[in-house]
């Protein structure tokens, strides 16, 4: 597909570590092209990648036209992200003791986990909250320990037996003074088939993310869960280009460290090669794959027709809600496609609640059941 300049330049920032060859790749490509800059700017930013075009574009700046002010709005956004991202790693530093003390296994997973191993600058990896994975016998233990540091679950789209029920992570946990969210995950996913959780736990290793002393997933588990995240997320605001920046970065960083048989072996038993495949394809397309140890991913291991759809929704021009969509298409029987499409379109009056601000039992709830469906419609006709 032919890309936008703007969403182009995007991809070829979208690197936490660039080679020399990726550098001059840039300068030609900005050198060439006229890209609306304000555009890429407001674009990065929605992406989360604001701060990662700032630290590509400023070695750069002497060989190519940047606009002042934009480089000024970007550097912004890269010193209020590395202050975010410092308080935050504070914060999770006290929440990981905390769970320790307490006898609680914990690993950090994707933002955090990212920031400090796979990106080289704490302030490169946007973070909205903090992923945590504990085992779900400690959940109890959980709830209590971070109700002990001043953390409230947010139980407005329903209550924490509801989470425990329908989700795998429990209500959002939000600091009462300070805007610090944490949630705490006993599962990557709702749809678990095939994934073993408990051995995550054995292969998992220790990690120093700035400060923090704490386990993260080994780099198989990593990607895995980076590419399964991204096929699932529901809209593309919601960054999409990070996630791709995300999982080319770990690829680059374990580079020499992943164990292709193990990461096929359990892409298979979870039977979702479809999806991850896809966008491994896209990142080796994008994201100068090439250039990567990749030496089992061969092109009769993908979809052609499904990537090529995955390639539009994540990086054409409109801005769409892919996540119900995808996995709708990739179940593999009809009770299943039916369960994924009944559930979009008529959620619990828990998320009908958090969605439309009413109460779950009120007569304004269940009107918007009755018109959700029309609503969809002339939405995505």
């Amino acid at each position: 597909m032919n890309l936008q300049d703007e969403k182009k330049l995007l991809l070829l920032c979208a690197r936490p570590r660039t080679t020399d060859k990726e550098r001059k790749e840039l300068i030609h490509h900005l050198v060439k092209t006229k890209p609306d800059w304000e555009k890429v700017a407001d674009l990065a930013a929605s992406q989360g990648t604001a701060p990662l075009l700032y630290f590509n574009l400023k070695d750069i700046k002497g060989y190519a036209p940047v606009p002042g002010d934009v480089m000024d709005k970007l550097k912004s956004a890269y010193l209020g992200n590395a202050a975010r991202n410092m308080y935050l790693y504070s914060k999770l530093q006290k929440v990981v003791r905390a769970l320790d003390e307490h006898g609680v296994d914990v690993m950090v997973l994707k933002g955090a986990a990212l920031a400090g191993t796979v990106y080289p600058d704490i302030g490169l990896r946007t973070m909205a909250d903090i992923d945590l994975l504990v085992k779900h016998e400690h959940l109890d233990r959980v709830r209590d320990i971070m109700s002990g540091l001043d953390y409230e679950a947010q139980t407005e789209a329903g209550p924490e037996e509801w989470y425990r029920k329908k989700h795998f992570h429990l209500p959002v946990y939000l600091h009462k003074e300070k805007s610090t969210a944490i949630e705490i995950h006993w599962h990557i996913t709702q749809d678990p088939e095939g994934i073993d959780i408990g051995k995550w736990w054995e292969r998992a290793g220790k990690a120093e993310l700035h400060g923090v002393r704490a386990l993260i997933p080994s780099p198989e588990d990593m990607v895995f869960h980076l590419c399964l995240h991204l096929h699932q997320e529901s809209t593309i605001e919601k960054a999409a280009l990070r996630g791709l920046c995300d999982i080319a970065g770990t690829l680059r960083y374990y580079e020499k460290e992943i164990d292709w048989t193990l990461f096929c072996e359990e892409v298979s038993r979870c039977n979702i090669a479809r999806q991850v495949y896809a966008v491994l394809f896209l990142v080796k397309k994008h994201l100068h794959g090439d250039d990567l140890s990749l030496p089992r991913l061969k092109p009769e291991m993908g979809d052609g027709k499904f990537t090529a759809l995955l390639e539009q929704l994540m990086l054409g021009p409109e801005t769409v809600s892919y996540g119900p969509f995808l996995r709708f298409l990739t179940a593999r029987t009809f009770w299943k496609k039916a369960h994924i499409l009944f559930t979009a379109l008529f959620p619990s009056r828990e998320e009908m609640s958090g969605r439309y601000g009413a109460s779950p039992c009120s007569l304004k709830t269940h009107y918007h059941y009755l018109s959700r469906p029309v609503e969809l419609f002339a939405k995505y006709r």
